[in-house]
């Protein structure tokens, strides 16, 4: 199957997804870069959009 993922970002999902419930983006951005390298932040922000969208994470969260 396709990895629709790579066509709309170059962030790992899965790790950007652990990351959440956070509602501090700037945090969570830090924490991912550290821990994954550099990443463009507009690549970053597709990312999280996307996890948003298919409902993988939930606005809101409390602050991990």
């Amino acid at each position: 199957s396709r990895d629709w993922s790579s066509d709309v970002c170059s962030s790992d999902l899965v790790a950007l997804a652990r990351l959440a419930p956070c509602r501090d983006i700037p945090l969570m951005y830090e924490r991912y870069t550290r821990a994954h390298g550099d990443v463009p932040l507009s690549s970053f922000l597709a990312c999280l959009s996307l996890l948003l969208a298919r409902g993988i994470v939930r606005e809101g969260a409390p602050i991990a």
